[in-house]
């Protein structure tokens, strides 16, 4: 996948009372594990991303391009 150049660890899942799918994660670039990384799942169009704090400089959020299993 040519969009994929960073990789994150999916570390929970939860849904709110209003339906609201969020899944947490563990950012490798900069070791963060907090309580804020979290990407919401747009059930209109399928996109699975996170704009609240990308470490990354120079882009604006972080998109779900690949899910990989665990091996």
């Amino acid at each position: 996948n040519v969009l994929t150049g960073h990789f994150l660890v999916i570390s929970s899942m939860e849904v709110d009372a209003s339906g609201n799918v969020k899944y947490g994660y563990y950012d490798n670039a900069d070791g963060s594990k907090g309580s804020d990384n979290k990407f919401s799942v747009n059930t209109a169009n399928g996109e699975i991303t996170d704009d609240t704090n990308p470490p990354v400089g120079g882009i604006d959020k972080y998109e779900v391009s690949e899910v990989r299993t665990n091996q």
